[in-house]
C-alpha cells in the first residue's frame, strides 16, 4: 500500500498564539531551562508540522467561537480554524486553562 503525500496548508498564528509561544517560552526558560524550551520547541515544531499535513485531525469544539479545533501539543494545546487551505492559530495555551474565555 502507498500513501500519499498530502499537500501542505500554511500555518497563520495569531498576535495573540504569538504572544502565548513568547510567554511559554520565556517562564519555560526561567523555570525549567534552556533544555526544557528546546524539547518544547520541537514539540510546537512536531505538531505544526502534523496540522499542515492533516489539518482536520483536530478535535472540533462545537461550543467555543467559530467551530474551533484543538490540538494537543505537550502541557498546552494549540487552537485553531481551517479556512481554506491556511490553519488560523487563534491561541496556544496550558491544557488546564478555561478556553472559553481566551477565545
Amino acid at each position: 500500500m502507498t500513501l500519499s503525500r498530502k499537500t501542505r496548508s500554511e500555518i497563520v498564528l495569531s498576535d495573540a498564539a504569538l504572544s502565548d509561544l513568547d510567554d511559554i517560552m520565556a517562564y519555560t526558560l526561567e523555570t525549567f531551562g534552556v533544555e526544557q524550551v528546546q524539547t518544547y520547541r520541537k514539540v510546537f515544531a512536531d505538531a505544526f508540522g502534523s496540522l499542515e499535513l492533516y489539518p482536520e485531525m483536530g478535535r472540533v469544539h462545537s461550543s467555543l467561537p467559530k467551530k474551533h479545533r484543538s490540538y494537543q501539543a505537550g502541557k498546552h494545546v494549540i487552537f485553531y480554524l481551517i479556512k481554506g487551505k491556511k490553519i488560523l492559530v487563534s491561541r496556544i495555551l496550558h491544557e488546564r486553562r478555561h478556553f472559553a474565555n481566551h477565545l
